[in-house]
């Protein structure tokens, strides 16, 4: 779920965003165990999903073998 009139931005996907940021600046990891890391801030699988879809979507993780990737460099950022 995105921010708007009836849900707030705490209650939204972008604090996810956030979280897998963390993890994955730290480390790789595959799908299986980032999931086993933070599954207990989603919903549901489906939310898991859809974070990792919009991250990818947005060029900020990739997927290398088996693992996944924070994408995005200091300079980048900046």
């Amino acid at each position: 779920m995105y921010p708007s009139k009836v849900a707030s931005f705490d209650n939204s996907l972008f604090p996810k965003y956030v979280l897998i940021a963390k993890l994955l600046q730290v480390q790789t990891w595959s799908v299986q165990e980032l999931w086993q890391k933070c599954s207990h801030e989603f919903a549901d699988v489906v939310e898991f999903a859809q974070t990792l879809t919009d991250l990818y979507a947005l060029n900020r993780i990739k997927l290398r073998d088996e693992e996944l990737v924070w994408n995005v460099t200091k300079n980048q950022l900046q």
